[in-house]
């Protein structure tokens, strides 16, 4: 088990503390992905942006 803690900025949003546990190793672009959302729009898909500061996965 491992747990991922992380300040996320989505977009234009404030910064805030993400706190996961999951079963694998993650690493900050992993994060990111994870994160990264489209939102249709007319049939468009936009790429929300994603930050990632302070990233650190501990194994529990």
């Amino acid at each position: 088990m491992y747990k991922i803690t992380a300040q996320v900025k989505k977009g234009m949003q404030s910064w805030g503390t993400v706190i996961l546990y999951r079963d694998y190793e993650m690493n900050k672009n992993d994060l990111i992905k994870s994160f990264e959302s489209y939102v249709i729009d007319f049939e468009r898909e936009i790429k929300v942006d994603v930050e990632v500061k302070n990233f650190q996965c501990i194994k529990i």
